[in-house]
């Protein structure tokens, strides 16, 4: 059977439960489709550990505006599919590359009602909260890990689905066992889906780096 959109993977997940008459079960497996992306995206914490998946096809850049005029400058609102920050900077001239600190490294490290060229940020909730605060309009360039996009009968496709089908039927079969409290159908999906998961993070570094191990040069000197 083909995995290309969301009805065969939800196809596929009944065949492989073997409970095509169980319609309380069935019912289910949207759900066990949206907790496997957010183990796919986020992560997974003991017994069942894994790393978050975090490749090419997710990366993402993106500019917004530090207005001085808006009611909230030190604010700016994360963008609707973001995962984690890889780095964010401020158009100057030179370049200013902005650190991250905790939300309360910030508030020790803000200066009070100073104004000032950003230097340090952190997010919380959905925002980026600037310090110091901005003594003038900036123009923010973000790179970050985005999500492909939720996998639903209105949307049945996605970067993720086309590329690694495996993780969502493993991921989706893992969920349905963990629900039905399948103590050895656990033990297999989640195995599955484990290997799958790192294989895809091995793919892309051999994509990125050629297979090959980084050195490091000796710097020449005149």
């Amino acid at each position: 059977m083909a995995l290309a959109v969301y009805t065969d993977i939800v196809s596929a997940v009944s065949d492989y439960l073997a409970r095509s008459g169980d319609s309380a079960l069935s019912n289910r497996i949207p759900d066990f489709i949206v907790l496997a992306e957010q183990r796919i995206y986020y992560g997974g914490e003991p017994p069942y550990a894994t790393e978050p998946l975090r490749v090419k096809a997710m990366e993402q850049r993106a500019t917004a505006s530090i207005d001085t005029a808006s009611a909230s400058p030190d604010y700016l609102a994360l963008p609707s599919d973001y995962l984690e920050m890889r780095n964010l900077q401020l158009n100057t001239n030179p370049m200013t590359t902005l650190t991250y600190v905790t939300p309360q490294e910030l508030d020790w490290l803000s200066p009070g009602p100073t104004t000032a060229k950003p230097s340090r940020y952190s997010i919380l909730g959905n925002t980026i909260q600037f310090s110091p605060s901005p003594d003038s309009n900036y123009t923010v360039e973000m790179e970050y890990y985005k999500t492909l996009g939720a996998l639903t009968a209105p949307a049945p496709s996605n970067d993720l689905l086309t590329t690694w089908p495996g993780l969502y039927l493993n991921g989706t079969l893992f969920e349905a066992a963990l629900y039905k409290r399948d103590d050895a159908n656990m033990a297999r999906y989640f195995a599955a889906f484990a290997s799958g998961l790192n294989g895809a993070q091995r793919t892309e570094k051999r994509g990125r780096f050629g297979g090959s191990a980084l050195t490091m040069r000796p710097e020449r000197y005149a």
